[in-house]
């Protein structure tokens, strides 16, 4: 059985108590369990624990999934969606977009931004908006929203 083993170091802790990461390509490396260089058949969670002691999960970092290929994301069930998911890891783990500046953008400018990445429609575009940077000018139109403003 392969293990994902996360080299990352460690900052500080927020007011909140959840660890922040360093953003670095170059400290995120794999391993089997005996300790050799290897693939990693699937991304493993990430266990984060609040200062109150509430245990999270998160998603793996840009660093983890920059790393992996297009097939390996394919075997954790992302299908086509392999190909976008690495385009933009690898932009964020290598400077070319700043997912925290998206914070600080005006919906247009977060909006033309998401445009830029490659796999991100004007739905997704909207939907991250609206629901992950609570843009309230955002509306995602799908073909069913389409069709019954039509």
């Amino acid at each position: 059985m392969m293990a994902l083993i996360l080299s990352i170091p460690l900052t500080k802790k927020s007011g909140a108590g959840v660890v922040h990461r360093a953003d670095s390509c170059d400290t995120v490396w794999f391993a089997d369990s005996a300790g050799s260089a290897a693939s990693v058949f699937c991304m493993a969670p990430l266990l984060i624990i609040s200062s109150t002691g509430a245990e999270y999960y998160a998603f793996p970092t840009a660093e983890a999934l920059a790393l992996a290929t297009e097939e390996q994301l394919r075997e954790c069930n992302l299908g086509y969606r392999a190909k976008y998911v690495l385009d933009t890891a690898r932009k964020v783990c290598f400077g070319d977009i700043s997912l925290n500046s998206l914070h600080d953008m005006t919906y247009k400018a977060a909006r033309k931004e998401l445009l830029g990445l490659y796999g991100v429609g004007e739905k997704v575009a909207d939907c991250i908006c609206l629901f992950g940077l609570h843009q309230l000018d955002a509306f995602p139109v799908d073909t069913h929203i389409r069709q019954a403003l039509d």
